[in-house]
């Protein structure tokens, strides 16, 4: 299957849409910032996925942004956190969420990808939340290919 073989994965039936995660780029499981580390705990990778939306450019690392045209997709991981605190966790990194400012950089919303095998799901995610219309679009940011933050930055050009 790949580099990715030896990721233990959830199986994707009984997962509960509460601990669900869809990542993109600095927290995918091949990066220098994997969400593992950011929670101190594992995660369960349910397997590779698409949103329909685009990235911008916001220098460190991308934004998810609204889809324009119905052919514009972002490729991430769903992940299964292990718990609540997990989210709360992720939510403080990316300072969104309950208890965050309404207008931060990101907000946390509940949305529908589409795994590799066709099946959606509901998943926990972080949109960009500010005017990026001076924001470069990111070509294509392929799911779990970046070995550091920054690489992703050199596909996309």
């Amino acid at each position: 299957m790949g580099r990715f073989s030896d990721i233990p994965r959830a199986k994707v039936g009984a997962l509960a849409w509460s601990h669900r995660l869809f990542v993109y780029g600095s927290l995918q499981p091949d990066t220098s910032c994997p969400i593992r580390s950011l929670i101190g705990r594992p995660v369960r990778w349910v397997g590779r996925a698409r949103v329909r939306g685009r990235l911008v450019d916001l220098g460190r690392y991308p934004g998810l942004i609204d889809a324009v045209r119905l052919d514009q997709w972002v490729e991430g991981w769903v992940c299964l956190l292990p718990d609540h605190r997990a989210l709360a966790r992720v939510d403080r990194y990316e300072q969104a969420g309950p208890g965050f400012v309404r207008f931060g950089e990101y907000r946390r919303v509940l949305e529908t990808v589409w795994l590799d095998s066709g099946e959606a799901l509901r998943c926990w995610m972080y949109r960009y939340n500010r005017n990026s219309r001076r924001r470069p679009v990111v070509k294509r940011l392929a799911a779990g290919c970046k070995s550091d933050l920054f690489a992703w930055r050199q596909s996309s050009r």
